[in-house]
């Protein structure tokens, strides 16, 4: 996910330097901030999302603010024209590698230029210049009172340069003002474009500062349009509505309805102060004495009620709800409960998955969470169920702080966040030297059962009994279990960085079920080299082509085939980290060859998840189909690369439907510009005695996702995924197809799908292996390339 925000990010970067990014042209004409329509009501997109979405129209010039999904518009009747494009929107950005799908939610959405049939937009602008001259500079020129409100938020320079051009834009699409951007020289948009390109991450906390200020902005107009409403027309409407009941207490009991508006309206008047206050807080503020007004649809403190209760609500100087660590912990923490965790005695929110009981009567730990607070935007977590299923994402909803608010409280975070860095790099360096012991103590690696079922060379690994590794604590997991067994032998894969150090190692079982790494050890970003001494080495040697896979059997029959140099990163969230941190560092002209694996049976997965918890029949033979890539080739679909399935009894149609054991919700995304499915999304709800049980799974084809990130991190890339004959037994990598197809089969489809990276001397006299050499191939000692000569 953090990848395809840096490429978001780089686009933006590159518009900049040609002269056409959106903060270089006047959004004005533009009838509001880009918004999704629901039912109940229309959400104001934000973040990226927002940006990407004013890019969209202002690039097409449309003035209609609003987008709507696929779902929205066939419900409505409505008809998408021809060649609509829409536009990709997603929810938090985060990277998952643990614990569940790891994906953030993406959804594409129409503007109503792409579709046939809503009703005209009438823009309702929310202010004007006369009031935001009266907030941000008293009166006199209002951009450079803008400049000044930046600088007082505590940025400069090129930091402070950006957030004000992306602040302008906000300002006049929401108000339909010109001129509330600063005009920059094509030189400094370079510079700025340089500036983002160098570190991508500025751009996106750009946007994210920039409309925390607007927010505040817009708060304190609020406040202002409500102090300037007419007292005149309000106190008529109080005497229109007849006198004022005398009773005991506030006065509200047993009144009538214009006795009670006649109330409000009079504790308006002698108010002290407005509030802003998040929906899921209305109870809270009405229990301490705030007072709802139906009319103007606000909070406000009234006569005789202490004001310093409302303190993190009150706008009067212009502060909006302060998102304090406590309550982002609270709502967290409800949300724990509700997934049907137990709350341990502190909630961590480092980034880490953190295991804890779950409410049941054996209540053992089959819960987990993860929780981000510092240095993110939006505080985000996830949730999981293992006893239940569910697996949920989490994102805090209340309000976010003022610049200074969020100057002071990153910097806090800043410091915690440095500290617990410098206590993970500790931990990590402790568990690496573990390794080392562990690796050293294992014997020669021939005959281990593993290697012998997957009929690959044992070269640089090494085999250990489980008894050894039961000695070290980093076999265990956090909740004091573990998978290791001692009376099993288990593989050693070393995991290194690019100098060869090993910092982490994967524990294989016999049968190859067990694929366990150490804890606290570091894993992101490691490999293990087939073809070279280490990564530092491949760097060094101007090879023309460098393979990246997954697992070890899949990596080394690609290399055992091909010969190409090839680095194994264990898993695809970690090809991912893999590829973006080493590609850059091979020459350009260097091929990178994603071997991905071909995880293509993901319906199949999800329809079976379906049947299993709800019942419904997916092998009816009827109903409906869908259709699968099943062969990649640079990302693109190739010539006879689909095939159908039959959904059976189950709907796919973003509704919820009924089914004997509980009701469930399949939504679909497709892959871009095409019918075919990349990714379902099932919720289920089945029925509880206490309470309903949730389930939410992702499905899709992990292998090809992280294919298509890394095809987005390096330059001169290109995705190779296995293909086959017959899907018996659902194969899924190299390794698959080297079982069915040997090494000339392997070595046929590389050299087929490199057609046209004019690759032949390289492959000159790379003869496939023979069945010979095949044979008994797990005390094969893996063929040396030029690197290791």
């Amino acid at each position: 996910m953090a990848e395809y925000r840096e490429a978001v990010i780089r686009r933006f970067a590159q518009r900049m330097a040609q002269g056409d990014f959106v903060a270089q042209r006047s959004a004005a004409v533009i009838g509001g901030l880009p918004c999704t329509v629901k039912a109940d009501g229309v959400k104001t997109l934000s973040h990226g999302n927002a940006l990407v979405a004013l890019q969209v129209l202002q690039d097409r010039g449309i003035t209609d603010p609003r987008f709507f999904t696929l779902a929205q518009i066939e419900e409505a009747g409505w008809r998408l024209k021809e060649n609509a494009s829409g536009v990709l929107i997603q929810g938090v950005l985060m990277q998952y590698q643990s614990h569940g799908d790891g994906h953030a939610k993406r959804l594409r959405v129409y503007s109503t230029a792409d579709i046939d049939g809503p009703a005209p937009w009438m823009a309702i602008r929310d202010f004007n210049a006369l009031t935001l001259s009266h907030i941000v500079a008293e009166g006199g020129d209002i951009r450079a009172g803008l400049d000044a409100w930046v600088k007082q938020a505590g940025h400069s320079g090129s930091e402070a340069q950006l957030r004000r051009q992306i602040l302008g834009v906000w300002l006049e699409a929401a108000g339909g003002l010109e001129g509330m951007t600063t005009p920059l020289a094509a030189t400094e948009w370079q510079r700025l474009s340089q500036w983002v390109n160098e570190r991508p991450e500025r751009l996106y906390k750009a946007i994210g500062d920039a409309e925390l200020m607007f927010a505040d902005i817009a708060g304190q107009i609020r406040a202002l349009q409500f102090e300037q409403k007419g007292v005149r027309d309000v106190a008529a409407k109080a005497i229109a509505s007849g006198s004022v009941p005398s009773t005991g207490n506030d006065g509200r009991k047993d009144m009538g309805t214009g006795d009670r508006l006649t109330w409000i309206e009079r504790q308006y008047k002698s108010r002290q102060t407005i509030l802003g206050v998040p929906f899921n807080m209305k109870d809270r503020v009405h229990q301490l004495g705030a007072i709802w007004h139906p009319d103007h649809k606000i909070w406000f403190v009234p006569e005789g009620v202490n004001r310093a209760l409302f303190k993190e609500w009150d706008l009067s100087g212009g502060l909006s709800n302060v998102a304090t660590e406590g309550m982002i912990l609270d709502s967290f923490a409800a949300a724990m409960k509700e997934a049907g965790l137990r709350l341990p005695n502190e909630i961590k929110a480092d980034g880490e998955w953190h295991n804890v009981r779950v409410e049941t009567k054996k209540a053992n730990n089959a819960g987990a969470y993860m929780l981000v607070i510092d240095n993110v935007l939006t505080p985000y977590g996830r949730i999981s169920n293992k006893l239940s299923g569910l697996r949920e994402e989490w994102i805090y909803e209340g309000n976010l702080l003022t610049p200074e608010q969020r100057k002071r409280i990153m910097e806090q975070a800043r410091a915690r966040e440095e500290l617990a860095q410098k206590e993970q790099r500790e931990v990590q360096d402790r568990v690496a030297q573990v390794a080392e012991e562990v690796f050293s103590q294992g014997i020669d690696a021939a005959g281990h059962g593993y290697a012998n079922r997957k009929g690959v060379s044992v070269d640089g690994l090494r085999q250990i009994s489980g008894k050894a590794l039961l000695q070290h604590k980093e076999f265990y997991g956090e909740n004091g279990r573990t998978v290791i067994r001692a009376n099993q032998m288990y593989l050693l894969v070393p995991l290194q960085n690019e100098e060869g150090q090993i910092r982490n190692l994967q524990a294989i079982s016999t049968d190859g079920k067990t694929k366990s790494f150490m804890r606290g050890a570091q894993k992101a970003g490691l490999m293990f080299v087939l073809g070279a001494p280490n990564f530092a080495a491949l760097q060094q040697s101007g090879c023309s082509i460098v393979a990246y896979a997954e697992g070890y059997a899949t990596g080394f029959d690609f290399h055992q085939a091909c010969r190409a140099p090839m680095v194994v990163t264990f898993d695809a969230g970690n090809m991912e980290s893999v590829v973006k941190r080493t590609a850059p560092l091979l020459p350009k002209d260097t091929l990178k060859a994603l071997a991905i694996d071909n995880d293509q049976f993901y319906v199949e997965k999800a329809l079976s998840h379906i049947a299993e918890h709800v019942g419904v029949n997916p092998f009816s033979g009827q109903g409906g189909e869908v259709t699968v890539v099943s062969r990649y080739g640079d990302c693109a679909l190739c010539e006879g690369a689909r095939r159908s399935i039959s959904l059976g009894d189950v709907q796919a149609d973003g509704e919820w439907h009924k089914g004997p054991k509980g009701n469930y919700r399949v939504t679909i995304e497709r892959e871009a510009n095409s019918e075919a499915v990349r990714s379902l999304h099932v919720e289920i709800l089945l029925p509880g005695p206490d309470k309903d049980v949730r389930l939410s799974n992702r499905f899709n084809n992990r292998g090809a996702e992280a294919g298509k990130v890394g095809m987005v991190a390096a330059e001169n890339c290109c995705i190779l995924a296995p293909s086959f004959s017959s899907l018996d037994g659902r194969p899924t990598d190299w390794n698959d197809l080297k079982q069915v197809e040997g090494y000339e089969g392997v070595l046929s489809q590389i050299v087929s799908q490199l057609d046209g990276y004019a690759f032949e001397e390289w492959f000159k006299g790379q003869a496939p292996v023979s069945r010979q050499q095949e044979t008994g191939a797990a005390g094969l000692q893996a063929p040396q390339t030029a690197l290791e000569r």
